[in-house]
């Protein structure tokens, strides 16, 4: 579902697991390639939202849209 890098260049992953219809996480050198795949619409819907993050805390919050910013 997701891929993202840390700091010293590893790889790690967001993964659906449908039978227990959970998402987790896990690093690069935990999975093995099953040869299928699925597309971003089998997941998403075309949603989004909009988070402001606090740059002092880090923490994001839900922010209305505003179309004149």
């Amino acid at each position: 579902m997701g891929i993202s890098e840390n700091e010293e260049g590893y790889f790690g992953y967001a993964v659906s697991i449908f039978h227990v219809v959970e998402s987790w996480f896990v690093m690069e050198e935990d999975l093995v390639s099953t040869g299928q795949y699925m597309r971003d619409e089998d997941f998403h819907d075309g949603s989004s939202i909009r988070v402001r993050v606090d740059p002092e805390t880090g923490e994001g919050h839900i922010v209305e849209w505003n179309l004149k910013e």
